[in-house]
């Protein structure tokens, strides 16, 4: 469940929140920067699975086709792996942030997620480096896009002396 979508937006969001408190009280932004640009890789990564799964169509191990068995536009998804994808989307964006051992921890556990999802014959192995790889082209996109100093933009509510508040 942990490298699943949800269970990757559950840790996105808790990083956020602990990183948003750090950011409060210490003034450090960097687990909340990582962690913003972390959920963004996954929302890309999760659109580009889902339209390369859509075009390929490959079925699942678990369905007993075999390895080349395709069939676009149809509900087979399992190249390439979603899980693999989120997870190092995850991985390279805090891999890119942090020093040691950050970086050996992020690819570590999404190296699990994605052998995992090969033990339980849910993917090939094709599938789960395919997601990782793409995951991981995007997580590094987004990390370089967005850099790690790059943190002159805050919201903050301004409210007004009447009452009204906007967001900005």
């Amino acid at each position: 469940a942990l490298g699943s979508p949800l269970g990757s937006l559950g840790v996105n969001a808790g990083l956020s929140a602990i990183g948003v408190t750090n950011w409060s009280y210490a003034g450090d932004s960097r687990v909340k920067d990582a962690a913003l640009v972390s959920l963004e890789s996954e929302i890309f990564s999760l659109g580009a699975v889902f339209v390369v799964r859509e075009v390929v169509g490959r079925a699942r191990p678990d369905q007993g086709k075999g390895t080349s068995h395709f069939s676009p536009f149809s509900s087979n998804d399992s190249f390439p792996s979603g899980h693999g994808a989120v997870s190092f989307a995850t991985a390279a964006v805090f891999a890119d942030r942090f020093e040691q051992p950050i970086p050996l921890i992020a690819y570590g556990l999404a190296s699990v997620v994605a052998l995992s999802r090969i033990y339980s014959d849910k993917h090939f192995a094709s599938d789960v480096v395919a997601g990782g790889a793409l995951g991981w082209i995007i997580g590094k996109a987004l990390s370089a896009r967005h850099p790690a100093s790059d943190s002159t933009i805050d919201i903050y509510p301004l409210a007004f002396d009447r009452g009204g508040a906007i967001g900005i």
